[in-house]
């Protein structure tokens, strides 16, 4: 069977093919950097080894040296106590206690007395020493370790400067071709995406875009984009204060009195921000352009065979009553699956005839094996279709980290560097083609290509502002946040003008300024008075900064960006704020002192050279 066709069923296709081959590609393409950096493996892993071993006598030691401490400072205390309790009875008796005091107590205390200061004076002499040695020791070994690593690190160098960012779309890419992942989400991309499927622009002022990857399959584009939102909620704020009153009785034996305490709590609510991080797969395929419907997760991947019966059943109850009461209103008709009808759940849609194109059996049978399976992720996913976009939304890949960010990978033993590149590069393929693999069980959605599309040759931008906010939210928020936020901020991107291969624009920083407050809330008391609760809250205060930035594509890699750093400071220091510039994924961008004072960014390109050194 051909990858074509087995992407019509694509968990299958991962376990039996594409999990392994990725896995494979991976170690492949890490022991390439590895023979090209020209990295000595067999003389690193001695260094390694070394550190290790080292490490080990140094814990070793360690612990022989805070079990001496330990004896010391138990030794130590047990003498003063003796010492103590010899020079009490010794004073007894100097001042004729002896009523009190026996003559054999005494001989005990001054035993005592000797013993305490036996423990105090052989541990210095015996214990003390042999903790200074060890102490010694392990100072020699630490700074041999020391000394050790930065020897190990400087073998990895040329390693670690040649990972660079969008290896494991690269390596997505190579497994899967059918699959294809852009370097960056360029204007041609959002280009289509906006004109032939209606994806718009996010002018939301509440979400700002962290992370985006675009890319296609069988020409129909695709976009993960990570946001940062914030949205206003009602926040409950609670004080409390304890008041006390006394009451009297009476009874056969007087008056007595009783004191009594009572905690009065009173709350305030008031409007607060709260930011979170929303990841979603945005497709656009122009079949079945006339439906929309919407799914949730349910429980399918928890069932057993019994539950799962039990399911269906109910399922084909529900929906024939929903079919009778709904036939004079609606045109639901449910499909015959009625075990696909209820874990798939898309009672919303809008289009029968359509909703049937999509999921022919073929569909049904790959998406149920997608759903029921536990592994790896199971039912996890929203799926919504609004005409010719589709939105995919994974509980898996709200955590999921997709940046591949270079410094994940980087370390002083190439072994470690290895486990750590070739894991995260399967976490992230399994991860995405996850998120893909709804999409990919409706054969329609592989075997309509997408039409001809005429791309402008001249795009408003040079980087969507989808990659600007995304390379913005890269910086330290400080070089964007105004002077008195108090809370996260949301970064916006406007165009001031673009300027031959860069773009200029201004970051709108969003954010709150807090100001405390104090609400007194009256409540009565079990003394029958009433109580002011003092309630403290905060009020939250909009505020906003604009920063220039300059953003461009760059023809250099991050070992090319590395290597040259030194003269693009120099060159970039009159304009740029505090060596504010950021370089990844074929992006590089600055934080500027004013809009006016940009650079040449064909003039920037020029100063590292195309060609690695």
């Amino acid at each position: 069977m051909s990858v074509a066709n087995d992407l019509l069923e694509p968990e299958l296709l991962y376990k039996r093919q594409l999990k392994d081959q990725f896995h494979q590609n991976a170690e492949d393409y890490f022991n390439n950097l590895l023979k090209e950096a020209g990295t000595d493996k067999e003389l690193n892993d001695i260094t390694c080894d070394k550190i290790y071993k080292n490490q080990e006598i140094s814990r070793n030691n360690q612990s022989q040296r805070n079990s001496k401490r330990g004896w010391l400072t138990t030794l130590l205390v047990f003498g003063i106590i003796f010492i103590v309790v010899g020079v009490i009875v010794s004073l007894m008796a100097a001042f004729d206690y002896f009523d009190y005091v026996p003559m054999w107590a005494l001989a005990i205390s001054i035993n005592i007395f000797i013993l305490g200061l036996l423990a105090i004076i052989l541990p210095h002499i015996f214990i003390k020493p042999k903790i200074k040695a060890l102490d010694e020791i392990i100072a020699k070994l630490e700074e041999e370790i020391k000394q050790d690593k930065q020897l190990a690190w400087e073998q990895m160098a040329s390693l670690n400067h040649s990972f660079d960012w969008g290896i494991a779309a690269e390596l997505m890419n190579k497994t899967t071709p059918l699959i294809e992942m852009d370097k960056n989400f360029n204007p041609e991309r959002f280009y289509k995406l906006h004109e032939k499927y209606g994806f718009q622009e996010n002018v939301d002022k509440d979400i700002s875009s962290i992370y985006v990857q675009s890319g296609q399959i069988l020409g129909n584009p695709f976009l993960m984009q990570r946001n940062f939102c914030t949205y206003m909620t009602d926040y409950t704020y609670t004080g409390s204060i304890t008041i006390s009153w006394t009451t009297t009785y009476h009874d056969k034996n007087g008056v007595h009195y009783q004191t009594h305490t009572q905690v009065l709590t009173a709350s305030v609510t008031k409007p607060k921000p709260m930011y979170f991080k929303d990841t979603w797969l945005v497709y656009g395929n122009d079949a079945a352009e006339r439906l929309s419907f919407s799914r949730q997760p349910n429980k399918a991947s928890n069932m057993n065979e019994k539950d799962l019966a039990k399911f269906v059943k109910k399922t084909e109850k529900e929906l024939t009553e929903m079919h009778e009461q709904q036939i004079a209103t609606s045109n639901f008709t449910p499909l015959a699956n009625s075990e696909f009808e209820g874990l798939f759940h898309a009672y919303d849609r809008d289009n029968e005839t359509q909703f049937r194109l999509l999921f022919t059996p073929l569909a049904q049978k790959s998406m149920l094996a997608l759903l029921k399976n536990q592994e790896p992720y199971g039912d996890d996913f929203i799926f919504r279709k609004r005409k010719c976009l589709n939105y995919i939304k994974s509980r898996h890949s709200q955590l999921a980290d997709y940046d591949g960010n270079p410094a994940n990978f980087m370390h002083f033993d190439n072994r470690i560097s290895q486990q750590l590149f070739i894991k995260y590069m399967d976490n992230f393929f399994q991860g995405f083609f996850f998120d893909l693999a709804p999409l990919l069980c409706i054969p329609i959605y592989q075997q309509h290509k997408s039409k001809e599309f005429i791309y402008k040759d001249v795009y408003e931008r040079n980087v969507t502002s989808y990659e600007t906010e995304v390379m913005a939210n890269q910086f330290d928020p400080k070089q964007f946040a105004p002077a008195e936020c108090k809370t996260d901020i949301i970064l916006k991107s406007e165009l001031i003008k673009k300027e031959g291969q860069a773009d200029i624009v201004n970051i709108h920083a969003y954010g709150y300024d807090r100001e405390r407050h104090v609400t007194y809330i009256s409540k009565m008391g079990g003394d029958g008075r009433m109580h002011e609760v003092p309630v403290e809250w905060y009020e939250y205060i909009p505020c906003e900064k604009t920063t220039p930035m300059e953003i461009q594509n760059i023809s250099y890699t991050k070992k090319t960006y590395e290597q040259n750093l030194e003269k693009l400071r120099a060159f970039l220091s009159p304009h740029v704020l505090q060596n504010a510039i950021i370089s990844q994924r074929g992006i590089f961008s600055s934080v500027l002192y004013s809009a006016t004072d940009a650079y040449n960014g064909q003039e920037l390109n020029n100063i590292v050279s195309h060609k690695e050194e």
